[in-house]
Parts: structure tokens; sequence; C-alpha cells
């Protein structure tokens, strides 16, 4: 299942990246000039790098394992469905190729961490990706370089922001399931009561992510007395 993610991950980027002629040796942009969206997936990398090296260091296979499939679930589920559009655009403008430059970093870098893992998927997916552009590279993944964690890239706030987006979207859609009221069909507002009050002001300016993706047109913030809401007390027996 997770080579089946990564192969699909890698087949959408060469697929759009011939059809635009797109070289990534050829095209610069500074990170502070990308999208949050690529800012978020390029913080989520480093940790990955550091929670990779930390584990292997230690003799540890399975973290580094969860933390790579965690990434990549990251980068499939939300990075990649939320950039779609901007692949799909025409032309070859600046937001397109930071889309293509942060997908080809992240994909390059997941297949150096995975090489220990998965010797030979990595080694066909390294050769296709990074010799055949650039004839100074290393001959092989595996005399490739181990990847460091660019610590300026590292945003924890935005981490943060992201996966409570991420988590409200994800309940969102089992409320949708439960009521069996599809995506397709648009509906009047959507009520997030947040357990932290300081999560409020970064959901509010990350609201259009939320209801895109929920195809609903307001978010409404519930105080903790709302009507809305229903408390149950379970009494601890034992105690």
């Amino acid at each position: 299942k997770t080579l089946d993610k990564i192969w699909n991950v890698y087949w959408f980027f060469v697929t759009y990246a011939n059809i635009d002629q797109f070289n990534p040796t050829q095209h610069q942009l500074p990170v502070e000039q990308r999208s949050e969206l690529d800012c978020w997936i390029l913080s989520e990398l480093q940790l990955t790098i550091r929670e990779v090296t930390n584990g292997l260091e230690q003799y540890d296979t399975v973290k580094p394992s969860e933390a790579m499939q965690d990434f990549l679930d990251d980068l499939s589920n939300w990075y990649l469905r939320r950039s779609r559009e901007r692949i799909w655009a025409s032309g070859l403008d600046t937001d397109k190729v930071a889309a293509y430059l942060t997908l080809y970093e992240c994909l390059t870098t997941l297949i150096t961490l995975l090489a220990p893992f998965t010797p030979f998927v990595t080694e066909e997916l390294y050769q296709n990706l990074v010799k055949s552009v650039n004839d100074t590279a290393p001959v092989s993944v595996h005399l490739n370089d181990w990847p460091q964690v660019q610590e300026q890239l590292l945003d924890q706030q935005l981490t943060d922001e992201t996966h409570l987006v991420m988590r409200i979207v994800g309940l969102g859609r089992s409320a949708r399931e439960k009521a069996q009221i599809k995506v397709r069909q648009p509906l009047n507002a959507l009520y997030v009561r947040l357990p932290n009050e300081g999560e409020g002001e970064a959901l509010t300016r990350l609201k259009e992510q939320v209801l895109e993706e929920l195809n609903i047109k307001e978010l409404e913030l519930m105080s903790n007395d709302s009507d809305m809401l229903a408390y149950t007390l379970k009494p601890l027996v034992k105690v």
C-alpha cells in the first residue's frame, strides 16, 4: 500500500512535469516566495528527516517507517490534492513552479530516506527523477548524501495550524457520511467547537481551506455554553 502511494505521487509529478517540459535543475525559487502550503509540507519534511535519522542512529526501524508513512499520507492526501489546481493551470507561472519544485524536493528526499528500506524501488525512482536530469548527481541513490535537517524551514506553528484544519476537515467528512450527505451537495454552515481558544484565530485565517474541502458556505465558531452542545457525565464506579 505504501509503495503504491509513492508510485502514484511519482507518476503524478512525472506526467505533468513532462507535459510542461519542467526541468527542476533549471528553476530556482526561494522558499520565502512560495505558498503557505509549500512551506508547511517542507516543514513536515524536515521533521520527518529528523525522526528517521534519530531512529536509525538508535538501530530502530519501526518509528522511522511510521514517520515516513505519515509524511507520505500528508504529501498525498493533503498537499498533492490541494496543489492539483496549481499544477493543472495553463502556463508555467511562479505558483506552478513553486508547486513543482516543492513536490520534487519532497519526492527526492523521501526516496533517499527510504533507500535503506526499499533499495530497488528507490533506485528506479532516483534514476528517473535525479540522474536523468543531472549528470553530476551520484550514480546511485545509495551513494547520495543523507538528508540534513534545514532548521530555517521548520515552522511548528504552521504545522499545528494545518493539522488543525486537516482534523476539522476529517471530522466534517465523517459528519457528512453519518448524515449521508455527499460532499458535492453544498451546505450553508459548519459549526465548530475548539478545545483551545487560541486556535480560533488560526482557524478563522485558514477557514477557506475547510470550506472548500467540505463544500460549505460559512464557518461558525461555537462557545462552550452553546445550546447545540450536550454533555454527558459518567461516574467512575470504582472510585
